[in-house]
């Protein structure tokens, strides 16, 4: 059979619920982000005291090197002072994620999971469930006081979903 050609066994219906190469990448990517994100917020604790701990030992080696270069460096205008008050922040910085942050991440990503569930099984809710997490974690990301990047990529997944489901509407129930 070559490329383009419809297979002759397939019957109409099939053909139509046919869920494509992008829909099928959004659905699949969207529960696997989801699960990531679960597991994370499950083991943060472990990986942001490891994280910590890089930053700690990073933020030393740097402070080391760098007193070697300074007198080199202040002559291009960099104040040592103001440097090493930089690095002592970022080592001091608590790396701390609250419990109600983490379940609230937890709950939107299996709200996500399900809805991507229903989309793949050309349900409505489940558009409209995936709509709502999508709501939930803007609403989040301006409580913790998030990024514009973070803004950004959720105004952009929301209209990836739209153009991937718009002119198949009718197939969902």
């Amino acid at each position: 059979m070559q490329i383009g050609q419809q297979n002759p066994t397939e019957t109409q219906e099939e053909i139509e619920l046919n869920h494509g190469f992008w829909l099928s990448t959004y659905v699949w990517l969207s529960i696997l982000g989801s699960l990531v994100v679960i597991g994370l917020c499950i083991e943060s604790t472990p990986i942001l005291h490891w994280v910590h701990g890089q930053v700690v030992i990073a933020t030393s080696i740097i402070e080391q090197m760098m007193s070697n270069l300074l007198p080199t460096l202040s002559l291009y205008g960099v104040q040592p002072a103001e440097f090493t008050r930089q690095l002592q922040t970022i080592a001091n910085t608590p790396y701390t994620i609250s419990d109600s942050l983490l379940i609230s991440y937890s709950v939107i990503a299996t709200v996500n999971i399900v809805g991507c569930i229903g989309i793949w099984y050309w349900q409505k809710w489940g558009v409209y469930i995936t709509y709502f997490g999508m709501l939930v974690t803007f609403a989040v990301n301006c409580y913790t006081g998030f990024s514009t990047i973070a803004f950004v990529s959720n105004l952009a997944n929301a209209y990836a979903l739209y153009v991937l489901i718009r002119h198949k509407w009718m197939q969902y129930n």
